[in-house]
């Protein structure tokens, strides 16, 4: 499909739609971060990055000691 998108940085969205249903920046959005010399990776979503991911599995889950329990 050829045409033209329209990609909005700082509202983190592109016509094409893509960017806003997955969260990660779709070709026309990382073309565009590219001509202002930045990184694709400061505009994927927070739920991607490491320290989301690692602090939703900060609270320690205890073991049951037994079946029954």
């Amino acid at each position: 499909m050829v045409g033209e998108f329209v990609v909005d940085l700082r509202a983190r969205t592109c016509s094409c739609r893509r960017w806003d249903l997955c969260g990660i920046p779709c070709g026309h959005a990382i073309s565009a971060i590219f001509q202002r010399d930045e990184s694709p990776i400061d505009y994927v979503d927070d739920c991607y990055k490491p320290a989301t991911y690692m602090k939703s599995y900060e609270p320690m889950i205890h073991p049951i000691p037994s079946m029954d329990q």
